[in-house]
């Protein structure tokens, strides 16, 4: 495994004979920083993580699939990282002011170069974007079935949370942005959303829960950092 990756690894068997096998890939880039905050969902066929500062701003960033592009410029389509080899040739390049470049098949040229051991490249099997609006800053996102809750601030420091359908990457406004300064969520196995944090408007201390229409369920509750469902 190369430096400045971020990999997804499946865990599988019984105890005392686990195994587990990559099945995603993707470069990391902002300094080598791992952009992506954790896992939000995993379905039978796709696994999701979010992230505040993936390329685009705040997404849902896919860690499986089959195929992918190499993290050159420009892309090339990818299964295997030998796929992202390139040659270094005697060519002015457009990115380094080189008089050799890393040559990529019929995709062209880029990055400069001195050996060829310069133009050796991964296959990003992952790292597909689904973005999320009115948010922009996540933190924390947690999922069941097809849907995925997320809880950030909005541009103005207003707390909020909506959900996404991953079937069809449609979204929805669960808590408006403004409402409350939120803390915590978390999810019960039936898709039931628990919440806590201070209401904006008189300062209280709460928490409730959205089934599908939110409830403050009690305002004088203690101060929550974390919220684990049990059921």
């Amino acid at each position: 495994m190369g430096p400045n990756r971020f990999y997804t690894v499946r865990v599988s068997g019984a105890a005392g004979t686990y195994s587990s096998t990559v099945v995603g890939e993707l470069a990391v880039h902002f300094g080598g920083n791992i952009p992506l905050g954790g896992l939000a969902l995993a379905t039978s066929t796709q696994a999701y993580a979010w992230s505040s500062n993936f390329g685009n701003g705040p997404a849902l960033v896919e860690l499986l699939g089959s195929s992918g592009t190499c993290n050159v410029t420009p892309a090339t389509a990818c299964t295997v990282d030998a796929q992202c080899h390139g040659t270094c040739v005697a060519s002015p390049c457009p990115i380094g002011s080189s008089s050799h470049c890393c040559e990529y098949g019929a995709n062209g040229t880029a990055t400069a170069c001195v050996v060829d051991t310069d133009c050796v490249d991964n296959c990003d099997t992952a790292g597909k974007q689904h973005p999320v609006t009115g948010i922009a800053t996540i933190e924390e996102a947690v999922g069941a079935g097809n849907t995925v809750f997320i809880r950030g601030t909005d541009a103005a420091g207003n707390g909020t949370v909506v959900s996404i359908d991953v079937s069809t990457f449609a979204q929805s406004t669960i808590l408006a942005a403004g409402d409350f300064t939120l803390s915590a969520i978390s999810l019960s196995s039936a898709g039931e959303l628990a919440f806590a944090g201070l209401r904006n408007s008189d300062g209280a201390t709460v928490f409730g829960r959205c089934n599908p229409m939110c409830t403050v369920l009690n305002a004088t509750a203690p101060a929550v950092t974390a919220l684990q469902r049990i059921d």
